[in-house]
């Protein structure tokens, strides 16, 4: 039976008016309902903005219609907002007769939010059950919060959380002049077990940095900001072994020339805890590594060899991390355990070492790198040089899964001078 179903067809009929749209809120799809509220005909709807076809809308809709639409795209959970009296099509209805805008995210296989089904409910519908609604057009501070709170979650995941060893400790600063996209971050990152602050421009953001102790504060985000590089360069300068995250219309996961990592907008809940995650464990390597080497004339690692076992073979080894700091301080500990170790910051720049004829027992590699991931870096090294041992890097959860097969020893950091000798043995070895 379920075969047999039309469903370009069930969502033409539908009688509610609807469209299908992109993360980027590009309409895909329209329904004949949608389409006669409008007065439009498909071929100047689709692939258009939704913001630009809309124009009935009274301009005090505009912000808080559009944080309707991003907010379930960020935690993948509906959200609805009930339009201003008179709109759209006022004609016959009762004074003071509301339209509601419905939101619902479409997930994709990951269980992230892929797209949206945006359905306007004309007056005379009940409100659906534990829908989100911002009323008389005004985004009230805490109403986005409230309706998060009782949503269930997108997908049966348990959503990222706060590491005891690295980052809970620290503090995060998020900076936006959007108040929705500021609330829904704080939201997320506090409950996953992060101290928030919140800013609302970059004024009062450098007055943080001005107060805030040395390495009181770990991590910056950085979303919607005038300014937001010399923000980014005021957060380096100001703040020790601070982490930059920067949302852009692109770019996910690489480092800008001031440091700051891009996370691409639009961007979900999942995606920026992950990445907060992940910069914050690389945060604290680069710390273990400092205090590993300082300590160096009165531990163990004054001698070759961490356990205090037998010095161990010294290893020639290609390490690839794209974050200048950290390289050099894993480079550091790695020459003080002995090693011989060439540092480059790009997958392409190890590649290229490798065909000029670089020989080399191990190379280490971060999995987040400009360009070519550390992931596919392995893959190549594995499939051209099998003889080298491979050792990936990261601060992320999944990159187990990714290595498998490879034959590769991963290093979820932060890690301990120990688990990393004992992971260039194992990479050795295998």
């Amino acid at each position: 039976m379920r075969g047999s179903i039309d469903y370009q067809a069930v969502f033409r009929a539908f009688p509610l008016p609807s469209a299908l749209l992109t993360r980027d809120m590009i309409v895909v799809a329209a329904n004949d309902a949608f389409l006669q509220l409008l007065e439009v005909k498909p071929q100047w709807l689709v692939g258009r903005s939704l913001f630009d076809c809309l124009q009935g809308m009274d301009p005090a809709d505009v912000q808080p219609f559009r944080d309707a639409l991003f907010a379930p795209m960020f935690h993948g959970r509906r959200e609805s907002m009930v339009l201003r009296p008179g709109w759209p099509g006022a004609d016959g209805q009762p004074q003071g007769a509301r339209w509601r805008a419905v939101n619902v995210p479409m997930l994709g296989v990951t269980g992230q939010p892929e797209a949206l089904l945006h359905c306007l409910v004309p007056p005379g519908y009940a409100a659906l059950p534990g829908q989100n609604e911002v009323l008389d057009g005004q985004s009230s501070p805490g109403s986005l919060a409230a309706a998060a709170a009782f949503y269930t979650p997108a997908s049966h995941a348990e959503p990222p959380v706060a590491d005891a060893q690295a980052g809970a400790r620290d503090a995060l600063l998020i900076v936006s002049t959007d108040a929705a996209r500021r609330e829904l971050a704080g939201l997320a990152l506090r409950e996953a077990g992060y101290q928030v602050y919140e800013v609302d421009s970059a004024e009062a953001a450098m007055r943080c940095f001005d107060a805030s102790p040395a390495g009181g504060l770990g991590l910056v985000f950085i979303d919607l900001v005038d300014g937001a590089d010399t923000l980014a360069r005021s957060a380096f300068a100001a703040i020790d072994d601070v982490e930059v995250l920067q949302a852009t219309g692109g770019g996910a996961g690489l480092r800008t020339t001031l440091g700051a990592v891009n996370l691409a907008r639009p961007y979900t809940a999942a995606q920026l805890l992950s990445q907060v995650r992940h910069l914050l464990r690389n945060r604290e390597q680069r710390l273990l590594f400092r205090e590993a080497t300082a300590q160096s004339t009165t531990s163990a690692l004054a001698e070759p060899g961490v356990t205090g076992n037998a010095a161990p073979e010294s290893l020639n080894i290609l390490l690839v991390e794209d974050s200048s700091e950290t390289r050099d301080a894993a480079r550091d500990l790695l020459e003080l355990l002995g090693h011989q170790v060439t540092a480059v910051e790009t997958a392409e720049a190890g590649l290229q070492m490798l065909a000029e004829g670089a020989s080399f027992d191990v190379v280490c590699t971060d999995v987040s790198l400009p360009g070519m991931s550390g992931t596919a870096l392995a893959m190549a090294v594995r499939q051209e040089y099998p003889e080298i041992g491979i050792v990936i890097a990261s601060g992320y959860d999944d990159v187990a899964i990714d290595a498998a097969g490879l034959g590769a020893a991963v290093l979820p950091k932060p890690y301990s001078p120990e688990s990393l000798e004992a992971a260039l043995r194992a990479a050795r070895a295998g």
